[in-house]
């Protein structure tokens, strides 16, 4: 038999249960060195042809990102106020810095957006460049704060406690809609309960975050879906964010590159003013944050961050502009940046599970 020996590296990695019961250890992990030698070997769907020539401002493509929503008016405020009364609770749901990240402005770079998904392989759910392959992971989202571990969010109310205070928020949603023209929107429910001191202004708070920033369905309305999340995280019950969001993401990339390899089929002329469109769904500012991490090239300086910021307060109202993305992405062998979570910021405390020393090498 061959001796896979050498096919193998070592390193300690953070173990947990998959129900998310006990406390993590850290145990000796083996992991398989990678083997193939050419991309020829992956899946044709990562190869779909595209325009020989980026230029996005020129396809005949819209795309609406819903899913990318700034923070409106006063919504620094209100979650200043309501950290100041459930903080402590945030941090047994694992959403403190989750919740604090959606006060900041992630300025969209579309061309970064599309010249990424020009390089997604729907089958593999990774990213193929001519100099590897990777992806987007739960580590990326717990990192920007949502928790990997917990219950489904399919949760259900559960005692008649959460079951009256679901019912409530779903008769706020309920007078809004019977009183006033724009229904449910964001900015009427934060009018509703901001600074009234309701005892379901936690829930609804929490309400608006999850049907804004984490789970929009709807560009501007809160949604009953999210309910029975919301009071359960009010009580501080850690829910699985991370995995959802995810999927979501993966989802809206092998969208829009279904959509940009069916551009290579259209001209303008062929399709007039309103070309070809797709909404994408999912908080797409975390593949352009994911990409700022990694892509030195393509990334702007960022931010320092300010004691007790999370690290998103890098790139608040941060943005880069580069000629060609394409090109960059293709070259970027050398400076990518593999790991950059281990790496030690001013202002930012390296997680406990990071080693201090990277154990694998890779040939």
């Amino acid at each position: 038999m061959e001796d896979l020996s050498e096919a193998f590296v070592e390193r300690e990695e953070l173990m947990v249960s998959p129900s998310g019961d006990g406390e993590p250890t850290m145990r000796l992990a083996h992991f398989l060195q990678p083997t193939v030698t050419s991309i020829d070997k992956l899946p044709s769907s990562c190869f779909s042809s595209i325009r020989p020539k980026f230029q996005p401002k020129k396809w005949p493509l819209k795309v609406n990102f819903y899913g990318w929503r700034l923070p409106q008016k006063d919504w620094r405020k209100w979650v200043e106020k309501m950290a100041s009364l459930h903080e402590p609770t945030w941090k047994k749901a694992g959403i403190h810095e989750a919740i604090w990240k959606s006060t900041y402005r992630i300025q969209r770079n579309g061309d970064l957006v599309l010249g990424l998904a020009e390089k997604w392989c729907p089958e593999t759910k990774s990213f193929v460049f001519s100099w590897g392959e990777v992806t987007i992971t739960p580590e990326d989202l717990m990192i920007d704060g949502y928790s990997v571990l917990g219950s489904l969010v399919f949760i259900s109310s559960g005692t008649k406690e959460l079951k009256k205070r679901e019912e409530r928020l779903n008769k706020a949603r309920r007078e809004l809609i019977r009183f006033s023209t724009r229904n449910a929107e964001h900015c009427l429910w934060m009018k509703k309960f901001m600074n009234t001191g309701s005892d379901i202004e936690h829930e609804a708070f929490l309400a608006l975050w999850l049907s804004r920033f984490v789970f929009p369905i709807s560009y501007s309305l809160v949604t009953q879906c999210v309910f029975p999340i919301a009071v359960h995280l009010a009580r501080g019950t850690k829910i699985a964010l991370a995995p959802t969001i995810l999927a979501k993401i993966y989802r809206d990339l092998s969208l829009l590159k279904e959509k940009i390899v069916a551009v290579t089929k259209f001209d303008k002329s062929e399709v007039g003013d309103s070309g070809l469109a797709v909404i994408i769904w999912s908080p797409f500012q975390l593949v352009q944050i994911w990409a700022w991490e990694r892509f030195i090239e393509l990334r702007p300086k960022p931010n320092l961050i300010k004691i007790g910021e999370t690290r998103f307060a890098r790139w608040h109202k941060m943005m880069m502009i580069v000629d060609n993305v394409r090109k960059v992405l293709d070259s970027a062998r050398e400076n990518f940046d593999w790991r950059p979570y281990t790496k030690a910021l001013r202002n930012w405390n390296l997680l406990e599970f990071y080693v201090e020393k990277e154990f694998e090498s890779f040939a």
